[in-house]
């Protein structure tokens, strides 16, 4: 059920969306398109990863029965399993339904987290890097680029935790609140009715270069980390071995 989504590279997404731009110049008459093209990968990158963590927790459900009556009668509300919270109860499910199963689980050691969390970073830098929007916006692809840097791999932070995906890296977990509240402008055209650009105060407050879709995306691409390492175990270490009793 769904195993191949939930594993599913969402680089493969993004790919898909930056071949769609390579034959727009970077000239004055196609600038226009640059802020509905970058909300369109947004939305699509964020419902991708929202409809990936309902299969997982789907999966939970289906494994285990306690979850699926908490679940459907409305004790465990998830949500569009979008915003911080959400995320986090689906993740703290998975571990816990690795656990109960009897298997071990580890959160992986720092220098693998820092690897994981460079590697992603490098490989969005070039293929932004490679496309036309870091062409548009210079100014944001180089606070990307500072912000990434600053994203690192602590003891209690990112992916290090079995309650929360974001740990107590505050850094990160403020910048998902950038991009939660940024999914929720886009996907209910809240700017309609507001200015469309943003006010000189709030670009100053952004010391950090998180709030810019790149940086966005960036964020996603790490929670997608998360999910997709973490239902591997969950599917070799549980749904396997669990065929294999039955089988027997």
């Amino acid at each position: 059920m769904h195993t191949d989504f939930i594993m599913s590279d969402m680089m493969e997404v993004l790919d898909d969306g930056l071949r769609c731009m390579e034959s727009l110049g970077t000239d004055f008459m196609h600038y226009p398109v640059c802020e509905y093209m970058m909300q369109s990968l947004f939305l699509r990158l964020t419902g991708y990863q929202e409809q990936k963590l309902k299969c997982i927790m789907w999966h939970l459900a289906t494994w285990d029965f306690d979850v699926r009556y908490n679940l459907v009668g409305g004790r465990i509300n998830i949500g569009e399993a979008s915003n911080k919270d959400h995320k986090n109860l689906i993740y703290k499910h998975l571990v816990e339904g690795i656990k109960n199963s009897g298997a071990k689980f580890e959160t992986p050691e720092i220098k693998d987290i820092q690897s994981q969390i460079s590697n992603i970073a490098l490989e969005l830098t070039i293929r932004f890097g490679n496309s036309v929007f870091s062409r548009w916006l210079p100014r944001e692809f180089e606070m990307f680029k500072k912000f990434t840097g600053m994203v690192k791999a602590t003891e209690d932070g990112y992916f290090r935790s079995e309650s929360s995906c974001f740990g107590k890296d505050s850094i990160i977990e403020q910048a998902h609140e950038l991009a939660y509240n940024q999914r929720n402008r886009c996907a209910h055209n809240t700017w309609s009715y507001q200015r469309n650009t943003q006010s000189l105060q709030k670009l100053i407050a952004d010391t950090r270069g998180a709030d810019n879709y790149f940086s966005m995306i960036f964020i996603l691409m790490l929670i997608d980390n998360v999910f997709v390492r973490t239902y591997h175990t969950f599917h070799t270490k549980v749904l396997h071995r669990s065929n294999r009793l039955y089988d027997k």
